[in-house]
């Protein structure tokens, strides 16, 4: 049985019993990211911000309009997506921190997702980790998806001056290209960015580490696994589909989340104690009965 079976079949195992807490945990998240987007609809009334607007004054027909640009409307957008990012970050921390120790065996209060909220160290640094990789992974696509946008900008601006049909030939495929390394940059951009997919996990393990320490820590973690990473979540993309049917998503996301958890525990212990040539990912890895760990109320 491959890696990511395993990984799976043990976050199976591990949520054996506590599906009730996981789909808990899942509809918390769901209904707070709910009431940002409520808020944000409740504010646009109030003062009298509409959605969208009717640029081609045609009232009966809703597919012409256009999302409102206005200085308001994208003020109050502003303000809502800094709020949500301010509290959704360490909210988000904190469900990642209470699956990761379900992985372990250990089933948690609920409450305990609000960790990140309960020292202000915690609860900065975590928005520090989040922004950190936010910007290195924007820098790192950027680089990635330079060529490609490159290639299609001057193939534009050639098929716009050509007056021969060679040059507009000429230009159409450049396009085609463009479009090519535009796919496969973003393709390098995703496997070249997991690089920071330990990041958080670390540190959850380590309060104590810099922002700094758990992305350089992260990085030499995954250096030889970020295939590896990329296809165990692009494994998941099946059930995500079926998210779209909303009731799935309180199995789908409790079981990603757990599988990430226990592989994350995995490359760093390996990361640490590399295993032996050949002995594999043991059945059951990552499920021992109990974890000590650092007291979160420093």
């Amino acid at each position: 049985m491959s890696m990511h079976k395993l990984l799976k079949l043990n976050a199976r195992r591990a949520l054996r019993g506590r599906w009730g807490p996981a789909a808990a945990v899942t509809l918390m998240v769901l209904a707070i990211g709910f009431l940002f987007n409520l808020f944000e609809g409740v504010l646009n009334i109030t003062l009298g911000v509409a959605p969208f607007d009717d640029v081609m004054m045609t009232p009966n027909n809703l597919f012409d309009d256009l999302a409102n640009t206005s200085a308001l409307a994208l003020s109050v957008a502003f303000a809502t997506a800094a709020l949500a990012f301010v509290i959704m970050t360490p909210l988000g921390l904190g469900v990642q921190r209470w699956f990761y120790r379900l992985g372990e065996g250990v089933s948690d209060e609920i409450s305990t997702v609000f960790e990140f909220f309960g020292a202000s160290r915690l609860f900065w640094k975590s928005l520090l980790l989040c922004c950190s990789v936010w910007v290195r992974s924007a820098l790192w696509s950027v680089l990635f998806l330079l060529p490609g946008s490159l290639v299609i900008f001057f193939s534009v601006m050639v098929a716009g001056r050509s007056g021969t049909n060679r040059e507009s030939f000429a230009a159409a495929g450049g396009i085609l290209v463009g479009c090519l390394l535009l796919a496969l940059g973003m393709l390098f951009a995703i496997i070249w960015c997991s690089r920071y997919y330990l990041a958080r996990y670390y540190l959850m393990e380590n309060v104590r580490l810099s922002v700094r320490q758990a992305v350089g820590k992260s990085i030499a973690s995954t250096k030889e696994s970020r295939c590896s990473i990329f296809l165990f979540e692009l494994s998941f993309f099946g059930w995500y589909l079926l998210c779209l049917l909303v009731f799935p998503y309180l199995f789908v996301y409790p079981y990603h989340m757990t599988a990430r958890g226990l592989y994350a525990r995995y490359l760093m212990t390996a990361a640490e104690q590399p295993p032996p040539a050949g002995s594999g990912f043991p059945e059951g890895a990552g499920l021992p009965e109990q974890a000590q760990h650092e007291s979160w109320s420093e």
